[in-house]
């Protein structure tokens, strides 16, 4: 059992995690090429962390309600606070978006640390569901 659970969670990591950071590594490379200053508060200023949380979330929500009735409760618990975590993401990415078309935008700073924060907080909730949808 453990194996399988390595096993899912490395699959995730790289085909989820990693390659939803693929925009970013893009952006960053752009801005190396073109021998402009890279400030990594800048390259998330449109509160691109927040979507990529919606979308990690997204896929450990089909495994979480894909999986055994085992731990249902367990389950269904982390599946509402992943799903809380995607709602609060998808709000703050409407608040950053809405701010920037208005000229109001946040400061990029506060932008890199809410969405910092938000992954971190998506990234321990998802690895726990991949390892209990395996339970």
């Amino acid at each position: 059992m453990i194996k399988v659970i390595f096993e899912k969670l490395f699959k995730w990591v790289f085909f989820t995690v990693l390659i939803s950071l693929l925009p970013i590594a893009f952006g960053l490379s752009t801005l190396y090429l073109n021998d402009e200053p890279i400030n990594i508060f800048q390259c998330t200023n449109n509160g691109e962390f927040f979507l990529i949380s919606v979308c990690i979330s997204a896929g450990v929500l089909g495994e979480l309600f894909g999986s055994s009735k085992k731990l249902i409760n367990l389950k269904i618990a982390t599946g509402g606070l992943i799903c809380t975590i995607m709602i609060l993401s998808s709000y703050n990415f409407a608040e950053v978006w809405k701010a920037n078309i208005s000229n109001q935008a946040y400061l990029p700073e506060n932008i890199f640390l809410a969405s910092v924060i938000t992954i971190i907080c998506t990234l321990f909730c998802c690895f726990t569901g991949i390892i209990i949808s395996e339970l």
